[in-house]
């Protein structure tokens, strides 16, 4: 996969990502929660899973991890930063895991950063 091809995947990636965190936000925000904590789930590949709420309740360990915190409060915006910052946190998981596998098809934090500002849109 070519540089273009793997920055447009990541654009996807974030919007979808940004729309699941934006919507829970909101929930958590009706509901009267102030904040939740949540985690980034990568397979390796090509997957990026949402998982919010108790992590005692996730059955599927499997993949690289990266987590954080969302403010019922928080914009879009802040949204978005925080799941690059998990993304990142994944990503980074990953490719510890793979240094003798010699795998260099990662993408750049500044890719991901980028990707999930362009996805900023009200939700």
């Amino acid at each position: 996969m070519n540089a273009n091809e793997k920055n447009d995947k990541m654009r996807r990636i974030a919007a979808d990502l940004l729309a699941l965190a934006c919507a829970a936000r909101d929930e958590a925000a009706d509901d009267g929660c102030e904040s939740f904590d949540f985690r980034i789930q990568y397979d390796g590949d090509d997957a990026f899973d949402l998982h919010t709420g108790d992590a005692s309740y996730d059955t599927d360990h499997r993949g690289f991890w990266g987590a954080g915190s969302i403010a019922a409060s928080d914009d879009d915006a802040t949204v978005a930063a925080a799941l690059a910052d998990a993304v990142n946190q994944a990503i980074d998981d990953c490719a510890v895991a793979a240094i003798d596998d010699n795998n260099d098809d990662w993408i750049a934090e500044s890719e991901v950063e980028r990707a999930f500002a362009k996805a900023v849109t009200p939700c």
